[in-house]
């Protein structure tokens, strides 16, 4: 848990070190895993810290600036909607929607 609210925050530490910007592709990567990791072991009350991660993915796609880095942040997002939402048992209706807003937000900071 405490991976995912290290690299799920932007505001991090990790970001702001003098070689983050070179290594941003390896620090979603590693957000990625997080969040996988804890969709697969997390406990029904860590939903909240994903819905957090979910809510701050403007922030999220504001720290991508080539299309690569783009790409890891839409599959960070697909994989907060698949692994953890079946985890957690949300309907197929659910993960519906959160994808559509995931992909609406996209839409609005992300060219792609």
């Amino acid at each position: 848990m405490s991976a995912v609210k290290e690299f799920g925050n932007m505001e991090s530490e990790i970001y702001k070190l003098r070689k983050s910007q070179a290594h941003l592709a390896d620090l979603l990567q590693l957000l990625k895993v997080a969040v996988r990791g804890l969709g697969r072991i997390g406990k029904s009350e860590d939903i909240y810290l994903l819905d957090h991660l979910k809510n701050k993915a403007p922030e999220l796609i504001g720290l991508g600036k080539a299309v690569y880095h783009e790409e890891l942040i839409h599959q960070i997002q697909l994989t907060l909607l698949h692994e953890i939402g079946h985890h957690f048992g949300f309907s197929e209706e659910e993960m519906d929607a959160w994808e559509t807003e995931f992909d609406g937000l996209s839409d609005d900071n992300v060219e792609r």
